[in-house]
């Protein structure tokens, strides 16, 4: 358009004559061009000079006539002082309308972002070392640093523009101040430690994120990637766009392209990218559960229902076929979070433990609670069912408050009677299962040890430490000639049980593992955890074949159907995703 085209209608707009449309479309090019912007501002400037100024004049000369058909007449410096007056009131006009018009410089500590969800214990501090509670919706400043705690604790970071970080357990993520070297539009971000799931709004390239670790600077426009940060180094995980990742040490970048990852640190040399292995990216159904986070899932023994478990204490039945649910108990443990669940006999009851430090019986016919167990002293964070009889072990277990000694708790399931206590350990358990031919409970410990008893003769068969730090999760092969361990130092371990020596070590994980599984066949091993990770693993090899992408946060449980065609699992996200197998090709079996 031409110069006197535009001042025409710049016209036209400040006189209101311009239509709806006409008035739009200016309005979109005075956001894109400054030199319009800057015209419209000096025709603006001289019509309500002009305009402020004939009225004043119109003003002044009505005040004069009017004092001079007066007595005694107005001497000439009071007119003189209210022409300042009316024309310092005509400049504020100005003043306020050039307000309105000009673009306002943008304060430094403008909020960059907002909490958009919060759950469990996140912290936020000030660089001046005040320290509050998070909340939902709560903005955030340059400088301002978020905490998230142990296990459950979750927050997502959102930007204007879309841009989404969540944040896993145990992480640390500071908003960075900008400076002078900060390109408009970029989003700066620390990680100290921990994991974050980063989704980068697809804008310009002019707006990347730039996510910087103790070892390792990522430069990430319109991308989606899962980076996480330990003492050892960092891991960048690209699912989608493309990123540069350059090394503090000594500048060396590398380019990631989608499906890769690179790994960061002192020992990795050169800096290169590895392709991750083959994903499954699509569940054959999502099952909301609205109340709360998902702790716990289970497949009854026909394989027809599916137990749920969430942190508002509700249990709940799912039709995996159809995907619908189909009842809800009556005796639930609400408010409280469900921790653990299990199928007894061939899915005649259901049992629950909780939060509320109660473990309960369930009628998964009518919905109504058959059976509350004897209160424990704290919150049950485990059970198992004997795979023959009705004995249950829960865990922990004190008796007294001068008890030294932690230990796990046998009851008849069916009655609730004692069946006695495995005595053993001043920390405490964390996990436990039965052999599938009942003749051993593995259990692990706060400490990272491992304890496996005979079930018959109640005589301690093994005692080792098997991990750094908590013992999450354990499961026994159906073959029960091997148990796996899962630990919050991200590790699982394979050990021989017959001789009690560790077969492999497995590392895949950014994060926890919170729970393992075997399919039906013995051939593959689950595992899930911190920072939305799914693994699938071939026994006959301890190689990763498949990582499964679809959780937003934590993933807390997993379970195989009893055919082993469905995989389900669980997490922070409030939804259980249940995963199709049938086409997941291995290689043919071997010998171990």
């Amino acid at each position: 358009m031409s110069a006197p085209a535009d001042q025409e209608q710049l016209q036209a707009y400040l006189d209101r004559t311009l239509s709806g449309a006409e008035q739009a479309a200016l309005e979109q090019r005075l956001r894109t061009e400054p030199a319009l912007a800057e015209q419209l501002i000096r025709l603006a400037r001289e019509e309500t000079l002009l305009g402020e100024w004939g009225r004043a004049m119109r003003v002044t000369a009505q005040v004069e006539h009017e004092y001079a058909h007066r007595q005694p007449p107005v001497a000439r410096p009071v007119l003189t002082r209210l022409r300042v007056v009316i024309s310092i009131l005509a400049a504020v006009v100005l003043l306020a309308i050039l307000g309105i018009l000009l673009p306002r410089p943008v304060p430094p500590d403008i909020n960059l972002a907002y909490l958009d969800e919060v759950q469990g214990e996140v912290e936020l501090s000030r660089p001046s070392g005040e320290r509050t509670q998070a909340r939902s919706g709560q903005p955030l400043e340059p400088g301002q640093q978020v905490r998230t705690g142990g296990e459950g604790s979750f927050a997502v970071v959102r930007y204007p523009d879309g841009t989404r970080l969540e944040m896993s357990t145990d992480t640390i993520l500071s908003l960075l101040p900008q400076n002078n070297k900060t390109a408009e539009g970029e989003k700066r971000v620390h990680l100290s430690e921990g994991f974050v799931q980063a989704e980068v709004a697809p804008h310009s390239p002019q707006q990347p994120l730039i996510l910087s670790t103790p070892h390792a600077q990522v430069r990430a426009p319109a991308t989606r990637f899962l980076s996480t940060s330990s003492p050892r180094g960092t891991r960048i995980d690209l699912e989608q766009g493309r990123l540069e990742v350059t090394r503090t040490s000594d500048g060396q970048m590398v380019e990631v392209e989608e499906g890769r990852y690179t790994v960061v640190s002192t020992l990795e040399r050169p800096l290169t990218s590895r392709p991750l292995p083959p994903r499954i990216t699509h569940p054959r159904a999502t099952l909301l559960e609205e109340a709360g986070p998902v702790m716990a899932v289970a497949f009854a023994p026909d394989g027809r229902r599916l137990a749920v478990g969430g942190w508002k204490g509700a249990v709940t039945l799912w039709d995996p076929v159809t995907a619908m649910r189909s009842l809800s108990m009556r005796s639930d443990h609400s408010p409280k979070k469900v921790n653990s669940l299990a199928w007894g006999g061939r899915g005649e009851f259901l049992i629950s433990s909780g939060h509320d430090r109660q473990v309960k019986l369930h009628d998964p016919l009518t919905g109504e609670g058959r059976l509350t167990f004897p209160k424990n002293r704290t919150e049950v964070l485990g059970v198992a069912l004997h795979p023959t009889q009705h004995l249950l072990a829960t865990i922990p277990w004190r008796e007294g408050r001068d008890t030294q000694l932690v230990g796990i708790k046998l009851w008849d399931a069916t009655t609730g009677a004692d069946r006695g206590v495995l005595w053993g350990h001043p920390i405490g358990f964390r996990s436990v299962a039965f052999s599938h031919d009942g003749k051993m409970l593995a259990a692990g410990c706060d400490n990272g040890e491992l304890k496996l008893w005979d079930v018959v003769r109640r005589t301690e068969l093994l005692s080792l430490r098997a991990h750094a730090s908590a013992l999450t999760t354990l499961a026994f092969s159906p073959d029960d000639r091997v148990l796996v361990t899962g630990s919050r130092d991200r590790t699982m371990k394979i050990w021989e049980i017959r001789s009690g020596d560790l077969i492999r070590t497995l590392r895949g994980h950014p994060r926890e593992i919170n729970a393992v599984a075997f399919s039906p066949d013995g051939r593959l091993l689950a595992s899930v955890g911190g920072g939305s990770t799914m693994v699938l693993w071939d026994v006959h090899t301890w190689q990763e074949v498949r990582r499964l992408t679809g959780h937003k946060f934590t993933v807390t449980a997993v379970a195989f159907a009893p055919d082993g065609k469905t995989l389900a699992t669980a997490g922070w996200d409030r939804t259980v995703k249940l995963w199709d197998l049938r086409d997941l090709v291995l290689p043919p079996a071997t010998t171990h």
